[in-house]
């Protein structure tokens, strides 16, 4: 048990927590003039459950999860992609799309949308009411609430790219086309102004 789970520590600091790792026999040796020894008497590797000194953490996230405040922000869509379709860049006035994610002093979550038009020769931006966000591991929600509706209006996104700099999100989308039921996916790039 102690070498498993010192060579799992191994491995996710190595390889990062996506690589799946095999126990210390089944592992390649890297060192040609190293021989392995199948003697696990001479173990000198210390079990973490057996040292209370030990301040390692061996926690581990998982792969798709994002913190919240990563997000907060004003974020300025770049780019739509249709998947399997030619990339959309966005450069016009009338394209122009923020989105505007921050916290109300109650501690809830704020989103505002900025959508631009061209009016008396400028570029003018209309807000959004108010909707709220939602962020679960890779599951990135907004949706605004009424009276008779708590969760009206809902988009739900999967975020495949999140820096201090880049937000990437897909959605998907079913519609009838004549009489035929069809999905896409869309990519939207966003960049923190």
């Amino acid at each position: 048990m102690k070498k498993i789970i010192s060579n799992l520590v191994l491995c996710f600091l190595i390889m990062g927590i996506t690589f799946s790792c095999q126990d210390e026999e089944n592992l390649p040796n890297t060192n040609p003039e190293e021989e392995v020894s199948d003697d696990t008497d001479t173990d000198d590797t210390t079990d973490i459950e057996d040292n209370p000194d030990n301040d390692t953490d061996t926690t581990t996230e998982t792969e798709n999860t994002y913190d919240e405040l990563d997000l907060i922000g004003r974020w300025d869509l770049i780019s739509e992609e249709e998947v399997g379709n030619d990339i959309f860049n966005i450069v016009e006035c009338n394209d122009k799309y923020i989105m505007i994610l921050s916290k109300k002093e109650d501690g809830s979550n704020l989103a505002q949308f900025e959508q631009y038009t061209m009016m008396d020769q400028e570029c003018t931006a209309s807000t959004s009411w108010d909707y709220v966000w939602e962020i679960t591991d890779d599951q990135f929600v907004t949706y605004t609430t009424t009276d008779f509706d708590d969760r009206y209006d809902e988009d739900t996104y999967t975020i495949i790219e999140l820096s201090s700099t880049t937000l990437k999100r897909i959605s998907t989308t079913t519609y009838t086309e004549n009489g035929v039921e069809k999905t896409s996916e869309y990519i939207d790039t966003f960049k923190k102004l």
